[in-house]
C-alpha cells in the first residue's frame, strides 16, 4: 500500500511519489585510470579533453575536443570492470544526457535527480535494460527511445511531460512510470503487450481509456489525477491492484467497469465524491439511518491485523431496530443503522468478491459477513417498501374507482363535464356542476372511502352516502 508502482528492478521508497529507486546502488572509491579515447558504447575513435578531474567513484566528465558544448563521461578502468553493467549518474547537475564511452555493456543507467531537458545519447546501448530519469526537467519523449529496444523498465517520474509519446518499438516495457507530470491524456500505448506495471499517478487525467491492448498489466496507478470516467479495465485479464484516490468520480455509476475487473485485489477509491453520493442515496430512504460517527452503534473493525490479532472489534458494524410488536401505527420496522464509513466499504467490498485490500486496510473475514448481512437488511428494506408502495397504489386505484361509482349512483354528470376523476370528490370542476339540475350531493369523505376498500382492493360496495340537502347546499 501507498506505492506509486512496483516491478522489475524497483524497490519502494520513503518520498511522496518517489517510490523507486536503483537497487543496489553502489559507489566505487578508485583512483587512476586514463582517459579513454574510443567512443560511444564501446567504440568510435573520438578525441576527448579531460575538463574535469576524476571523482572518487572514478568518473571523469571530458568534452570532445572543438566541441565545448558536449559532454562525455567515462569510468576509470577499475571503476567499470569493478561494475561493468551499472552506471550511477545521479546528483551530478547534468542538463544533458552525456556521451558514454567504453560502456557497450551497461544494462542499467541512473540520471536520478538532475535537470536534464531531453533523452539523448542512448545509442550503442544494446543491452540497457533499465533507466530511471527521475526527477529531472525532460519535456517530451523523443524517437532516442526507440535505439533501446531491450529496454524493461523506464523511470520518467516527476518530470514536464505533457504527452505519452514514442514507445511504439518499446515491446519489451515490463514498468513505466510516469507519475507526477502534465500528462493529460491516456493514449499511445497500445503496442506495451509485456507492460506489468503502469504509474501515471500526479498527472491532470481526465478519462481512463485506451488501456484494453494491455493485457499483461497486473497494476494500474492513477492517484491524484482529474478522473470523472473510467473504461475498459474490465478488459484487462490480468489486472490485480487498481488505485484511483483522490480524482473526481462522482457516483459508483462512471467506474462500472471497476466492479467488473475478475481478480482485483487491491483497490483504492478514497478522496472522490462518490462516497458522499452513496450516503445520499441511502439516505433517501427514512428506514436508513446514516452516522458520521460510531456513536455507539457502529463498532470499529481491525482492517490490517498481524496474526494472532483479534478481530472481534469488526462485529456488529450493522445493526436492525427490534420489530415492534403489536405497536400502532406510525413505528417503522425493520430499520437499517449504519456509519457512512461502513456503508461505503461494505457496498464495495460486497461487490467486489476477490478483494484482499480497499483504502490501503485489509479486508478481513468479519468485514465480508457484515457486509452480506448490510446488503440482505437494504434488500428486505426495499422489498418492503416497494411492497407498501405498491398497496397504497392499489388503494388509490380503489378510491378513484369508488369516487367514479359513486358519482354514478348519484347522479350522471352533466353532458360535456370533464373527466371527474383528477376533480374533487363530489364537487364542482370548473364551474361545473355534477349531478342533476335540482340535486346536489354531500361531499364523500376518504373514511368513507376506506370503509369500502377494506373489503380488499377490489371489493367496492356502497353505503348511503350522498343525500339530498336542498337547494343551496354544497356538493
Amino acid at each position: 500500500g501507498g506505492r506509486e508502482g512496483s516491478g522489475g528492478n524497483v524497490k519502494s521508497g520513503s518520498s511522496g511519489d518517489r517510490d523507486h529507486s536503483v537497487q543496489g546502488e553502489s559507489k566505487h572509491h578508485s583512483s587512476g585510470g586514463a582517459s579513454s579515447s574510443s567512443g560511444g558504447g564501446g567504440g568510435g575513435g573520438r578525441a576527448i579533453v579531460e575538463a574535469a578531474p576524476m571523482a572518487p567513484d572514478g568518473i571523469v566528465f571530458a568534452q570532445l575536443r572543438g566541441d565545448p558544448s558536449s559532454l562525455v563521461v567515462y569510468r576509470s578502468r577499475a571503476a567499470r570492470e569493478a561494475n561493468p553493467e551499472r552506471l550511477n549518474l545521479d546528483r551530478r547537475k547534468l542538463t544533458q544526457c552525456p556521451i558514454l564511452e567504453n560502456e557497450g555493456r551497461i544494462r542499467l543507467l541512473n540520471y536520478q535527480n538532475n535537470k536534464i531537458t531531453s533523452i539523448s545519447n542512448l545509442h550503442g546501448l544494446n543491452n540497457l535494460i533499465f533507466l530511471d530519469l527521475y526527477n529531472n526537467h525532460i519535456t517530451s519523449l523523443g524517437d532516442e527511445l526507440s535505439g533501446v529496444r531491450a529496454l524493461r523498465v523506464l523511470m520518467l517520474g516527476k518530470n514536464r511531460l505533457s504527452k505519452i509519446s514514442h514507445l511504439e518499438k518499446l515491446n519489451k516495457l515490463d514498468v513505466l512510470d510516469l507519475h507526477s507530470n502534465n500528462i493529460t491524456k491516456m493514449e499511445n500505448l497500445s503496442t506495451l503487450n509485456e507492460l506489468r506495471v503502469l504509474n501515471l499517478a500526479g498527472n491532470k487525467i481526465a478519462t481512463v481509456e485506451n488501456i484494453g491492448a494491455l493485457q499483461s498489466l497486473t497494476e494500474l496507478n492513477l492517484r491524484r489525477n482529474k478522473i470523472t470516467e473510467v473504461y475498459e479495465l474490465n478488459m484487462l485479464p490480468t489486472l490485480q491492484r487498481l488505485f484511483l484516490s483522490n480524482n473526481r468520480l462522482l457516483k459508483f455509476e462512471d467506474a462500472n467497469c471497476v466492479f467488473k475487473i475478475k481478480f482485483l485485489l487491491e483497490l483504492a477509491l478514497d478522496g472522490n465524491p462518490m462516497v458522499e453520493h452513496l450516503e445520499q442515496a441511502y439516505a433517501a430512504d427514512p428506514g436508513i439511518t446514516i452516522s458520521r460517527g460510531d456513536e455507539g452503534v457502529v463498532g470499529t473493525t481491525t482492517t490490517d491485523s498481524g496474526p494472532g490479532a483479534n478481530n472481534a472489534a469488526a462485529a456488529n458494524q450493522t445493526r436492525t431496530s427490534t420489530p415492534s410488536k403489536g405497536g400502532k401505527g406510525g413505528e417503522d420496522k425493520g430499520n437499517i443503522f449504519v456509519t457512512s464509513s461502513n456503508l461505503y466499504r461494505s457496498f464495495v467490498i460486497e461487490n467486489i468478491k476477490t478483494l484482499r485490500h480497499f483504502d490501503l486496510k485489509r479486508v478481513t473475514e468479519e468485514e465480508r459477513r457484515q457486509a452480506s448481512v448490510l446488503r440482505k437488511r437494504i434488500e428486505d428494506r426495499k422489498r418492503m417498501q416497494q411492497k407498501k408502495n405498491k398497496i397504497n397504489a392499489e388503494r388509490k386505484t380503489a378510491i378513484r374507482a369508488a369516487e367514479r361509482a359513486w358519482v354514478v349512483q348519484n347522479g350522471k354528470a352533466e353532458e360535456g363535464e370533464e373527466d371527474i376523476s383528477e376533480g374533487p370528490l363530489g364537487g364542482e370542476k370548473r364551474g361545473q356542476r355534477l349531478g342533476t339540475p335540482n340535486r346536489k350531493m354531500s361531499p364523500i369523505t376518504v373514511q368513507q372511502i376506506s370503509k369500502v376498500t377494506k373489503g380488499g382492493k377490489n371489493s367496492i360496495e356502497f353505503t348511503d352516502w350522498g343525500r339530498d340537502e336542498g337547494e343551496d347546499a354544497k356538493a
